[in-house]
């Protein structure tokens, strides 16, 4: 989990830098976030889990 939780620093900054936004996994989809995170780690499925940060988790600055 310590893992996941440098991931999305990373990638924060990363978005901020280009001025993009940022992710924020909300508190009560973290559960759903985890469920997606299994086949994508596994290389099985990436398109469900990139919808979900886009519509659930994206904000836009």
């Amino acid at each position: 989990m310590e893992q996941l939780k440098l991931e999305k620093i990373y990638s924060n900054h990363y978005l901020i830098s280009k001025g993009k936004g940022m992710i924020a996994i909300p508190a009560e989809l973290t559960e759903e976030f985890k469920d997606l995170l299994i086949p994508y780690y596994e290389g099985k499925n990436e398109n469900k889990i990139k919808k979900f940060i886009r519509e659930k988790c994206y904000m836009n600055i």
